[in-house]
């Protein structure tokens, strides 16, 4: 399992070098909308007495593009029925939040954790009025220890397989401001 992380992080990599993010606003397409990603994933963790568990995890991310291509994001994730969820400010800041560029007809987020990474790309149609989401997730070397949502545990992540996917793109400010 851990070889199919690490090869997943080799194709992101070169995002996640240090130095500065690109600096390209949203698509001008974009301006005054709201986006909502989503996805599940099955990870397979494992505790310090090394019990292995399945967990299912629905994560989302909520997007606005400003009229000045400014993009403003939150990030929830949900874990099995307990819906322990924890928020996240990435509107691109921290080498630990989802970072997001435009590429063409690409929102792309790039984010780094310990021992792996993550990148999101949200992909548009021709006239930015729907969406697809693709995750991919990969390992840079052995995985390092982190703590649960809850923070009640501390968990080594074995596998993950990202399971399904959804997008939309709706007129207006999603956060209500």
């Amino acid at each position: 399992m851990a070889s199919r992380l690490s090869t997943c992080a080799l194709s992101i990599g070169l995002a996640l070098a240090p130095g500065p993010l690109l600096a390209a606003g949203a698509p001008p397409q974009l301006s005054g909308k709201s986006v909502r990603a989503s996805w599940t994933d099955n990870r397979v963790e494992r505790n310090d007495e090394g019990r292995e568990k399945s967990v299912s995890q629905t994560s989302t991310i909520k997007l606005y593009v400003s009229d000045k291509g400014r993009i403003f994001s939150q990030f929830d994730r949900a874990v099995n029925a307990k819906q322990t969820r924890q928020n996240l400010d990435v509107s691109g800041s921290g080498h630990t939040s989802l970072n997001f560029h435009a590429e063409g007809n690409k929102l792309i987020a790039d984010q780094q954790a310990t021992g792996g990474a993550r990148r999101v790309t949200i992909t548009f149609d021709a006239a930015f009025t729907t969406c697809t989401t693709s995750v991919i997730n990969g390992a840079n070397g052995p995985r390092q220890r982190h703590q649960n949502l809850s923070k009640t545990a501390w968990l080594t992540l074995v596998s993950i397989t990202v399971t399904s996917t959804s997008c939309d793109v709706t007129t207006g400010n999603s956060f209500g401001n």
